[in-house]
């Protein structure tokens, strides 16, 4: 706890100690609390009205980081930040000058600036013959800070989890067994029915426990947990702070140990789990009248002999198995069964039925009628005789197939979202609106070669960015995202050895559990050898454009049998003086109507192409045709990727021009 004793000056009830006799000196009723103050573990600091401070005690010094002679005989407000505020509150001193204690949480700050979080009570001190006059107050208080930022974390790593956790009314805790102060979700006050501010200790805890389970309790977490370091694992009752009303739920508990393997925290969940134990004590308590209800409810009631035949049915079973009442009667409860299934349960049913014992939320499978598979959970109680004999049983059968298939596919769904991240191939890196890493899963770090020590806490733009540029992309993308805006873009990042990785990065804003944006998410592919191979074809591109502009040859580009390009070599050998007259045309265009062996242009072209492609290359000769109407003598050559060559020869005083053409698949 934390201690503070303050005396402020209100009003003319609240006296000044420059006007009394113990002026510059302490209440004796105080003085003789000293020893205690001394060695308390809480921290203590006592003020005169004037806000003076005539006390503090080490603890105080310890977690403010003010010095005694730094505070006594100064002003208490320099370091009391937002108890001081709270206490001037004109309500507060009300109640305080009715004697009332009062309780509250506030915010101060240490002298280095930093702020911690209290939770303290405040105690008015009244002169010894004169209850009205308040003398001194007396803060004790708990520095809950640890205690909170566990909490705070616990609350941002499970948002996700939260509306789930709604439905499922379960909550979760962490207990500080060392300081005995325990921190809980807002599902589980909402369990407990307490508020954020009810006192959480060990024994605040047994209050909200049932009686009846009081002792078991005690018993429980002393020996089995703390003694034998076990799981915490219990269904045990409690009565609602806020509602009395009496609740069943299961708690679930892991210890955390120091290096001792002494036991310092236990963090876990607790489930309400109220409904399904009513409902099993309403099938205990209220067997006479079971027969009503399940009718009204329409499952299936039935009655069995002492040989396990059916004596009696209901008429619902036909709606569940599909067969009638009176077709089921002298057959056994597992001839509606697969064999494997009927096998399990009747081991089951043999060890009740040995022990005389009640049935209880048997889960089984049948086959209707129509060969589907129903669930039923079974319950039922032992029909004895007067001498103790067992008769056969009396029971009801529910039919559970929607829940079982919905649990079934929630399962799966779970599974199938725990396999995508366990098998994820890609980065996740979540960051605060500051750009500091709050999340970085394993397949991150791999790519970058950091472990995730090395990241949390740090200023991604500062680790892993590879350039200014590259930081103020991610400035602009950090203002995005606090206007709820999600893209998708390509980044450079540095690895550990200063590498440069590139990644495709998918981010979006994340939520605080209030819904406000309080940072981001980014899915991270890696991206770096597409990145590679686009610059090395850029590259190729580029050489090819250079030879293809500067080549004194003349150079084509056909698509689907047209010239679409060629460089200037082509257009000075034809004798045009810009592409485009020619361009966007048939080579036959560019021809004599015939060739010399008779063929037609159009044709022979034709051919020559189609050989081409499915040689991979053809050389021929052609016969084009000037602007200016001269025809000359070419060689052809054709190869898979679109690209025409003409180069000129001189054979025995004779010009040729020779045409490469070169075509893409």
């Amino acid at each position: 706890m934390f201690l503070i004793v303050l005396l402020h000056r209100f009003d003319v009830k609240f006296f000044s100690l420059s006007n009394h006799p113990l002026y510059k000196n302490l209440p004796k009723k105080i003085t003789q609390l000293l020893n205690y103050f001394n060695a308390s573990l809480d921290i203590i600091v006592i003020c005169d009205v004037d806000l003076i401070v005539h006390y503090a005690n080490t603890n105080f010094t310890k977690l403010t980081g003010y010095k005694t002679n730094e505070v006594l005989g100064k002003s208490y407000q320099v370091c009391g930040g937002d108890a001081i505020t709270k206490i001037l509150n004109k309500k507060i001193w009300e109640k305080l000058h009715q004697d009332k204690p009062f309780q509250m949480n506030c915010y101060n700050p240490k002298k280095s600036g930093e702020h911690y979080q209290i939770e303290q009570s405040v105690i008015p001190v009244t002169e010894e013959n004169n209850k009205a006059i308040v003398t001194h107050l007396i803060f004790v208080g708990k520095d809950t800070t640890k205690q909170v930022n566990t909490l705070n974390r616990l609350i941002k790593s499970e948002k996700d989890l939260g509306e789930a956790q709604k439905i499922a009314q379960l909550g979760y805790y962490v207990f500080d067994i060392k300081n005995d102060d325990w921190t809980s979700s807002k599902e589980l006050n909402s369990i407990f029915g307490i508020s954020k501010d009810y006192q959480k200790n060990f024994s605040s805890w047994l209050k909200i426990v049932h009686p009846e389970f009081k002792d078991l309790m005690v018993n429980y977490f002393t020996n089995e947990v703390l003694t034998k370091k076990k799981k915490f694992d219990k269904e045990y009752k409690i009565i609602n702070h806020k509602t009395g009303q009496e609740k069943w739920v299961h708690g679930l508990g892991k210890l955390i140990f120091d290096e001792n393997q002494n036991p310092i925290e236990m963090f876990g969940t607790i489930q309400d789990i109220t409904d399904r134990k009513c409902f099993q004590v309403k099938l205990q308590e209220n067997e006479e009248r079971l027969n009503d209800i399940i009718f009204s409810l329409g499952d299936w009631v039935w009655e069995i002999d002492e040989n396990d035949k059916f004596t009696y049915s209901s008429s619902q079973v036909s709606k569940i198995i599909g067969i009638t009442s009176e077709e089921i009667i002298g057959k056994a409860p597992f001839s509606s069964m697969l064999k494997d299934e009927a096998k399990r349960v009747s081991e089951i049913f043999s060890i009740i039925k040995a022990n005389k014992a009640p049935i209880k939320d048997i889960i089984n499978w049948h086959i209707n009628k129509e060969g589907k598979k129903i669930c039923l959970l079974t319950n039922g109680v032992p029909i004895i005789d007067k001498d103790g004999n067992l008769k056969g049983y009396r029971g009801v059968d529910k039919d559970i197939t929607e829940i079982k298939r919905a649990q079934e596919e929630l399962a799966q769904e779970e599974r199938k979202y725990k396999t995508l991240i366990d098998t994820m191939n890609d980065g996740v890196l979540k960051t605060d609106n500051n750009d500091i890493i709050l999340f970085v899963n394993n397949k991150l770090c791999e790519q970058l070669g950091y472990s995730e020590k090395e990241l949390i806490g740090k200023k991604a733009s500062d680790t892993f960015i590879y350039s200014d540029s590259e930081k103020k992309i991610i400035e602009l993308k950090i203002k995005k995202r606090q206007k709820n805006i999600s893209d998708t873009y390509e980044l450079a990042l540095k690895n550990k050895k200063g590498e440069k990785k590139w990644f495709l990065v998918s981010g979006s804003p994340s939520y605080d559990e209030e819904g406000n944006i309080d940072g981001s998410i980014g899915i991270h592919t890696d991206i770096t050898e597409r990145r590679e191979i686009e610059l090395e074809l850029k590259a190729s591109e580029k050489k090819f454009r250079e030879l293809f502009e500067k080549s004194s040859d003349a150079i084509l580009i056909i698509e689907n049998g047209i010239f679409v390009d060629c460089n200037d070599s082509t257009s000075k050998m034809l004798g045009y003086e810009s592409t485009r007259e020619f361009l966007n045309t048939h080579p036959s265009n560019l021809s004599p109507q015939i060739q010399p062996d008779g063929i037609n242009s159009y044709e022979k072209a034709e051919t020559m192409m189609d050989l081409a492609f499915k040689k991979g290359s053809h050389r021929f000769e052609w016969i084009h045709t000037k602007k200016d109407g001269t025809n000359f003598t070419v060689e052809v050559f054709i190869v898979h990727n679109h690209k025409v060559l003409l180069r000129k020869h001189e054979y025995n005083g004779v010009h040729y021009d020779q045409i490469l053409l070169k075509e893409d698949i």
